[in-house]
């Protein structure tokens, strides 16, 4: 328990210090009525600008704290680990993360909010770009291009979903 807190602990710090990094290049641009078409704009995103970076950071608190109390319940001898120290919890919040990982450079709607409310980095202002996205006739296209930022994250929440996976073979009951 006590190894699986430690690396779970450092998992969650430099998972945490990778939400800053940038994790998507976003290009926009429209299509006209004859099949043209004509650029917007291209700009990065750092993962604490979208919804993405809000999700892992509440993951890696989670992650976090179970670090912390893994290694708490590792130093008592003979103590029972309490139901909200089970490293099920943690398993649990790594998967999400991968799964969140994967959805945020996958989907593109996930770094709307984010494009909408940087407009000006595209170039046009809010209302424009609102306009644009929301143009049936002349669909946008919206290109999405995965950075370093996602890459180091989901290393580092694999490194959790390890160590959390070794808490809970620690934790199990054992027979003899």
């Amino acid at each position: 328990m006590l190894l699986a807190g430690l690396a779970t602990g450092y998992a969650a710090y430099a998972a945490w210090s990778t939400i800053g990094l940038r994790w998507v290049e976003i290009s926009i641009a429209r299509k006209d009525i004859e099949g043209n078409v004509t650029d917007i704009g291209t700009a990065a995103f750092r993962g604490t600008e979208s919804m993405a970076g809000t999700f892992a950071q509440a993951i890696v608190v989670v992650l976090g704290v179970a670090a912390v109390l893994w290694f708490f319940f590792g130093l008592q001898r003979g103590w029972t680990i309490a139901w909200f120290a089970s490293p099920a919890i943690g398993i649990v919040a790594a998967i999400l993360a991968v799964g969140g990982t994967i959805l945020s450079v996958v989907l593109w709607f996930v770094w709307k909010d984010a494009v909408v409310a940087n407009a000006t980095r595209f170039g046009v202002t809010r209302e424009e770009l609102v306009e644009v996205l929301q143009d049936v006739e002349r669909s946008p296209v919206v290109d999405l291009t995965r950075l370093a930022g996602p890459t180091r994250f989901g290393t580092m929440i694999l490194l959790a979903l390890a160590a959390s996976c070794a808490a809970w073979w620690a934790y199990r009951k054992r027979t003899s």
